[in-house]
């Protein structure tokens, strides 16, 4: 007997959501690297409109501070991309 075939595309996960679900998906070298590249007018042109990184980064930064009470390692995440992300917002030249 064969497997049944399903017509349907197997779910992918997108990171240009804002959404919490997109956010908790994006690893932390990934999310200090996208930060860093919104700082950079080159790099900048090649990320999604200034307004949805800033959403993506908040949901991450957001979500990692809900997380950090599972695991010190956690913890550590959020306080560093928080961190990050308070220096990107004071050095952003727009």
């Amino acid at each position: 007997m064969s497997p049944v075939k399903s017509n349907t595309a197997p779910e992918v996960k997108r990171f240009g959501s804002a959404s919490a679900a997109g956010a908790d998906a994006l690893p932390l070298n990934m999310t200090l690297l996208l930060m860093g590249a919104t700082l950079s007018p080159i790099l900048d042109q090649l990320l999604p409109p200034s307004y949805q990184m800033d959403a993506i980064l908040k949901d991450m930064v957001e979500e990692l501070g809900r997380l950090g009470s599972l695991a010190p390692g956690l913890q550590l995440c959020a306080e560093i991309v928080g961190e990050a992300e308070e220096r990107r917002r004071d050095n952003f030249i727009v």
